[in-house]
């Protein structure tokens, strides 16, 4: 079916070729360096190009086309301890691939898209229970995550509302909160519908697949439901909740509930303030007490000095280690260059703390 598909977007390519295009260059270099010992080493290139089409555009839609490309090269090495680095203990990798390549027609009531798209959804910002298709990590400043084969339709009702319907290729890799691969290449299918209900934007979705057979649980599919809301009173409040339903397994259900809020304190140019829990537990019935439980609160600040320069920290507390991980960024931000210097702090319950440094460089044209 992949295949079918990109086909389909090359000849779409070949066809719109006589016309304007919008080329655009993401480059990203990085180097880190990481303790205690032994060191590790680790320098990083990355081009994201995309390349835009607006071939056809009248009163009663538009019809564009996005191809995104992923080209990443990395060098990593261990410094054993009190000897020099040498070439030959380095470890060099390389990739290659589309990143987006889908095609849309689209109005102002609905739009429809089919390829590989990044389909995410949800109110939650850091321990996100609703990233079923994503893998974006809030410490990334890259934002970068696969996409999905499928496709996509959305009706924007008169009163903001919107409802979804997907469909997507099954894939062996791990997709956002999963922990069992899909079934590679089966069909899975969901829907989404977003309503304005008691001063919030609130939401159901729905998601189904076919699992691997080989995965160790012997499970044969997976019924996930979810609800989200958001408040924009004066500070800000929102919800996550799924519940995700697997066959033959002696944990059968899944639960997540993440709830947050933010607010700005009036200090200087504003401190925005932004915190979140998130509460994950196994039961074999729905509503009986739970098997196990886990907790995990997170802090996030952040500090605008002047238009070009920010200060970030992140702090993510597991309740049942007893554990934090925390993260601080600057970030200067210009035309064309964005600068990144971070540091992170990742606690291990078997293996001693690390502590990493990392510079990144961002150039976009």
């Amino acid at each position: 079916m992949r295949r079918y598909i990109l086909i389909v977007l090359t000849l779409t390519v070949g066809f719109l070729s006589a016309y304007d295009l919008n080329l655009k260059h993401d480059i990203w270099v990085r180097g880190s360096y990481t303790i205690p010992n032994p060191p590790e080493y680790a320098l990083g290139a990355y081009y994201l190009p995309e390349l835009e089409y607006m071939p056809y555009e009248s009163k009663s839609g538009k019809l564009d086309l996005m191809l995104g490309g992923y080209f990443r090269g990395e060098a990593d090495l261990t410094q054993p301890e009190n000897e020099s680095i040498v070439l030959k203990d380095t470890e060099f990798s390389a990739k290659a691939d589309l990143y987006r390549a889908w095609v849309r027609w689209s109005s102002n009531r609905y739009e429809a898209r089919l390829g590989l798209q990044k389909l995410n959804f949800g109110t939650a910002f850091i321990l996100r229970n609703e990233q079923w298709f994503d893998s974006v990590d809030p410490r990334d400043a890259m934002g970068f995550t696969k996409g999905v084969w499928g496709a996509l339709f959305r009706y924007y009702t008169a009163n903001n509302g919107t409802i979804w319907f997907w469909t997507i290729l099954g894939d062996d890799e791990l997709k956002g909160i999963e922990y069992i691969s899909s079934k590679m290449n089966s069909p899975e299918f969901g829907g989404r519908i977003q309503m304005p209900v008691f001063g919030a934007d609130q939401a159901v979705s729905y998601h189904f697949r076919r699992l691997d057979k080989d995965n160790i649980f012997l499970n044969d599919n997976e019924h996930r439901i979810a609800l989200d809301g958001r408040w924009d009173t004066f500070i800000g409040l929102w919800y996550e909740a799924t519940l995700s339903v697997y066959s033959n397994e002696k944990h059968s259900y899944h639960k997540y509930l993440t709830i947050g809020s933010d607010y700005t304190l009036n200090i200087g140019n504003g401190i925005h303030i932004l915190a979140e829990h998130l509460y994950q537990a196994t039961a074999m019935e729905a509503f009986l007490e739970s098997e196990t439980e886990y907790n995990n609160t997170a802090l996030q600040l952040e500090y605008l000095i002047g238009l070009y320069n920010s200060l970030q920290g992140l702090s993510v507390y597991d309740w049942d280690t007893e554990k934090t991980e925390m993260y601080f960024a600057i970030t200067n931000t210009s035309d064309y260059l964005t600068t990144i210097l971070s540091y992170m702090i990742s606690p291990s319950v078997t293996e001693d703390t690390k502590h990493t440094i990392q510079l990144s460089l961002r150039i976009t044209f």
